[in-house]
Formats: structure tokens, C-alpha cells, sequence
């Protein structure tokens, strides 16, 4: 008879919690490693190719695949994209898997803020649903480990898609770029994006910290925190969309940035994330934007070039129609 390997609930919960914890120990660790300028751009480069992500999860895939650009799970892979895994490596990223738990609540006498009680002194209770937070960690594998078409995969935002690209980036700024004749299109990439980002980071004069407690702080911005803050949101977004950026200015000013306060470290690559995220957001909505526009041009343009093609090339024995008529009006 077969033996069978699978969990008992206890044991289930032991794993998760293992998994968790040693999750966590991996976040600290690579908190750490950030404080290096060096190890610090590398993370900039792979947090511009991932997109969905916190920032704590970030850092958790840095430490264990720095060379990841798409994670889906096992199953979204093979159902949504019919690809195939190699199931050798995989990266753990925290999940929040909050879950309902049925309580007997005490009622509360709304105009007395009493306790109702029974004709025997028993406090009155009712049946009410909780929700109980709960995190637990989930399997995730790159592209890299897959095979097979990817044709379901979606077309992404970048420099081989110059020309939209560039009509993505005008959308999102709401104004055209100013490229001169001959110019590098890259170096006006890179200035739209620090454009954007300007813009992005204009009035946000503080951080907000959270301390060991868990209680947010606003704590305003030095000028060297608002220089590498700007600079890690230019850098880390032109590495999504392939854009060149030297990282010169980068390092200088990270070795500027005092990362001994953990806390407050935190707080600034928590601005650094979102502000990074919220940019790839906006220029991928505007590129999604202009690729669903084509077809629906290039449709237009055929029928206009069928009509064109009958109204020059009558049929042999047929009297040359108006042009009203084969247009169909």
C-alpha cells in the first residue's frame, strides 16, 4: 500500500509558519544589502522589470531569483498562458490570506452603551463574521522556467515599440515630446521620464515611517533624500521600458543616504516603490491605450483602400460606378 506524504493540518500550519518566518528573515537580510550603493542599483534594475508586487515581496524575490522579470503561479502559467514549467526553482512571496470566523459579540445598548443582559444577568450575545488577518507564503515561477508559445502573453511597453513608446509617454504627460532632428530618442525618453516623475514626487514633502510599533510617522525630506529618491524612480522605471540611464548620479547620492535608522530607510524605498509602480502603471495604460487604437485604424484604412481599389477598377463590362455607390451611400 502506498504511503501517504500528505500533511496533517497540524503539520500544514507548522510548514506555513516555517515558511513565513524564514521569508521574513530573507526580507531583513536584503533590507540590509540595500544599504550598499552597488547591491541597492541591482535591486533598482529588477524592481523596474517586476510589477505587482510590494515592496517587502520585492526584496524577498531580489534575495532568492535576482534575475526574475515575470512570476506567476504554477497554475496561471499552464491555464492562463499554456505554457510549461520546470518546477526545479521556485520563489516564495508573502500572500495575505485573511479568512471569516463566526463569534458569539456581546450587544451593546446603543443609548446606554451598556451590555444587554437577560432577566438572569447574562450578557446577550449575537452571531457575527470576523475577518482574522493571516499571511502565508506562495510558490511563484519566472518566465525563464516555461516553455512553449507565448503568444497570450502581452505585448509590453518599450524601446523595439519606439514610436509608441514615445505616444504612450506624451499621453500620460499630456504633451507632445520635444525631439529635435537627429536627436538621441533615448536621451528624450529618459528626460520625459524625469518629467514624469517630477511630477509624481512634486509636494511630497514627507515620509511616512512606521516604527516597531506599527505607528506611521511623517517625517520631512531632506534635500539629499529628495535627490535619491528622484533619481532611484528615473533610474528603476527606465529600466522597465528599456530606456538608457546611467547610474553615476545613482550611486553617488546612495552613498549620501544614511540607511543606519532601518526604519527610516524603509520609509524612503517605500516612496521609492510606489512612486516606481505608480509610473510603469500610468505609461502602461496609456501604451495598452494606443495598441487597442491600431487595429481598429488599420481596419478603417483597408476598408478605405478596398473602396478606393473598386472605384478606380470597375469590372470588365460594367459602367464605371460614382463614388457615392461603391462606397456604399
Amino acid at each position: 500500500m502506498a504511503e501517504d506524504k500528505r500533511m496533517s493540518p497540524e503539520e500544514l500550519t507548522a510548514y506555513h509558519e516555517k515558511q513565513l518566518e524564514l521569508a521574513n528573515d530573507k526580507i531583513e537580510r536584503g533590507l540590509k544589502n540595500l544599504a550598499t550603493p552597488e547591491l541597492y542599483k541591482l535591486f533598482l534594475e529588477q524592481l523596474g522589470k517586476l510589477k505587482g508586487f510590494t515592496l517587502n515581496n520585492s526584496i524577498l524575490i531580489h534575495e532568492q531569483m535576482s534575475s526574475a522579470t515575470k512570476l506567476e503561479t504554477y497554475n496561471d502559467w499552464n491555464e492562463k498562458y499554456e505554457l510549461q514549467v520546470n518546477q526545479k526553482s521556485k520563489v516564495r512571496v508573502i500572500k495575505y490570506t485573511p479568512y471569516t470566523k463566526e463569534i458569539d459579540k456581546e450587544v451593546v445598548d446603543p443609548r446606554t452603551n451598556q451590555i444587554l443582559r437577560d432577566g438572569e444577568g447574562n450578557a446577550i450575545t449575537k452571531k457575527e463574521l470576523i475577518t482574522i488577518p493571516n499571511f502565508k507564503t506562495e510558490a511563484l515561477f519566472d518566465i525563464s522556467q516555461t516553455k512553449g508559445d507565448r503568444a497570450l502573453i502581452p505585448e509590453q511597453a518599450g524601446v523595439e515599440n519606439m514610436g509608441l513608446l514615445i505616444k504612450s509617454i506624451e499621453g500620460t504627460l499630456g504633451e507632445p515630446l520635444v525631439i529635435k532632428p537627429r536627436a538621441n530618442k533615448q536621451t528624450a525618453l529618459k528626460e520625459a521620464v524625469q518629467v514624469l516623475t517630477t511630477r509624481q514626487l512634486d509636494k511630497k514633502e514627507e515620509l511616512f515611517v512606521r516604527d516597531e510599533s506599527g505607528m506611521n510617522h511623517r517625517i520631512p525630506k531632506t534635500d539629499v533624500v529628495k535627490a535619491f529618491e528622484q533619481e532611484s524612480v528615473l533610474y528603476a522605471t527606465c529600466q522597465h521600458f528599456g530606456i538608457q540611464a546611467g547610474a553615476e548620479q545613482l550611486l553617488a547620492l546612495a552613498k549620501q543616504v544614511d540607511a543606519s535608522d532601518v526604519n527610516l530607510f524603509k520609509g524612503v524605498l517605500e516612496s521609492v516603490h510606489f512612486t516606481t509602480m505608480s509610473n510603469i502603471r500610468v505609461i502602461d495604460a496609456s501604451f495598452k491605450e494606443q495598441t487597442q487604437e491600431l487595429p481598429q485604424k488599420k481596419s478603417i484604412m483597408s476598408k478605405l483602400s478596398q473602396n478606393k481599389d473598386k472605384i478606380s477598377q470597375p469590372e470588365h463590362g460594367e459602367s464605371t460606378p460614382t463614388k457615392s455607390k461603391a462606397m456604399g451611400l
